[in-house]
């Protein structure tokens, strides 16, 4: 009767004539050297070179592709966060506009003259960023006015601004910011105001504390790449697509309609913004499109944030900049993370089918190191290579011409 297998390995261990130092049999007979060979085998094949390079591989590819054609995104996690968008908002100002408002004309209703109306609310804003602000300082300028220089400033962001002008307190700003000052509209005021925004476009209120004393009417062109970004969009199957605007309702459904937004909100304060943004990500990732002015906040809390315009604030805050303030770049970063997320997937699934079916015929004993070595090497060209098409990947615009280098051109205002 033969004697158990481990008798058999021990009887061998001792057996005389056996040299020291030689292979002694470990488990199924087999001494050390083979089984030392089979692990060296599978350490080689279960190293995830592949898979741990599967995603940052791709994350580079992907973001140097996009600087090319100018779309800077600050990292991965922007990329992959903007390839799963379910939401997006537009800021109106400066971003479905061009954000160079022109006065159309200055109204007064009796008190002052025009242009002594024009002198005040320009002297009050030629210190500001704002665009409406920067329009009404540079046609006082045109008009060869002379501007003062105002006392004890105050500034209400998305409302306006006051301050003391040659003794006198004047105001400058929207309805909010003579409501929050307690100064009426008369029937007269309420009268321009409408025929104002009736005509598509924004009021800017001149008035001190006894009363409006004029209006100015602004306009901004919209931009003529609004109407095809909003159409790539709904093409990617963005449909959520919603435009907030601190401007009246009628102003925002006349620019909504012209770039074919269904959904829009108006008359919102940047906080206003804000909660919208915190409300919509409740249900869905959500994107933002702003310029840095009164939508900073908005930026901030959006899941992903895309920056147009030149405003350090709206470049620091944002996550993805488009450089140009080209909003055509937008469907095009979009789709590019959405094709980086694709390859990322598809180099992991890869990566995951080489090693686990290899990591078999290694423990079965099929392959040697040198299969082992080359599976190894393999996976992680192969996960490069697949990732290195991203970088290549074309931009296409509405027209099938490529991006421009400068802004874009600009638009006849808004009539």
């Amino acid at each position: 009767m033969d004697r158990p297998l481990f008798c058999h390995l021990y009887s061998h261990r001792l057996s005389p004539g056996r040299h020291h130092g030689s292979s002694s049999p470990l488990v199924f007979a087999q001494p050390f050297q083979i089984w030392f060979y089979k692990a060296l085998v599978l350490l080689v094949i279960a190293c995830p070179c592949g898979l741990v390079i599967a995603t940052p591989v791709s994350l580079i590819s992907a973001i140097g592709a996009a600087t090319r054609q100018g779309v800077l995104f600050k990292g991965g996690n922007a990329l992959e966060t903007a390839g799963k968008l379910q939401t997006l908002a537009f800021d109106k100002t400066g971003t479905i506009t061009e954000g160079m408002p022109k006065v159309q004309r200055v109204h007064n209703l009796g008190t002052l003259a025009d242009d002594l109306v024009l002198m005040v609310a320009a002297s009050l804003e030629q210190r500001s960023e704002h665009p409406i602000a920067q329009a009404i300082a540079a046609e006082a300028v045109a008009r060869g006015i002379e501007l003062s220089v105002p006392a004890s400033f105050m500034a209400v962001p998305g409302k306006g601004i006051g301050a003391t002008l040659m003794g006198k307190t004047y105001f400058v700003g929207n309805r909010r910011l003579f409501a929050d000052q307690g100064i009426g509209l008369s029937q007269d005021a309420q009268a321009l105001l409408q025929q104002i925004e009736s005509q598509g476009q924004t009021p800017v209120l001149v008035g001190s504390s006894g009363g409006l004393l004029g209006a100015i009417a602004v306009a901004d062109g919209i931009r003529l790449e609004s109407a095809a970004a909003v159409r790539q969009l709904e093409r990617l199957g963005l449909d959520n697509i919603v435009m907030l605007t601190g401007d009246r309702r009628a102003i925002a459904q006349r620019v909504a309609q012209q770039v074919g937004i269904d959904s829009y909100q108006a008359e919102l304060l940047p906080e206003d913004k804000l909660n919208v943004i915190q409300h919509l990500r409740q249900s869905s990732i959500v994107g933002m499109v702003g310029d840095g002015i009164n939508d900073t906040p908005a930026l901030a809390a959006a899941d992903v944030s895309f920056a147009v315009g030149k405003l350090d604030t709206a470049l620091e805050t944002a996550d993805v900049v488009l450089v140009g303030n080209d909003l055509e770049r937008l469907g095009y970063a979009i789709q590019l993370s959405r094709r980086t997320l694709s390859v990322i997937k598809q180099n992991i699934a890869v990566a995951l089918i080489l090693n686990a079916t290899f990591v078999f015929l290694g423990v079965v004993g099929l392959i040697g190191l040198p299969i082992a070595v080359l599976e190894d090497m393999g996976s992680s060209l192969f996960v490069t290579l697949n990732a290195l098409r991203l970088f290549n990947f074309p931009a296409q615009r509405h027209n099938g011409n490529p991006f421009p280098r400068h802004g874009s051109k600009k638009t006849p205002v808004l009539e």
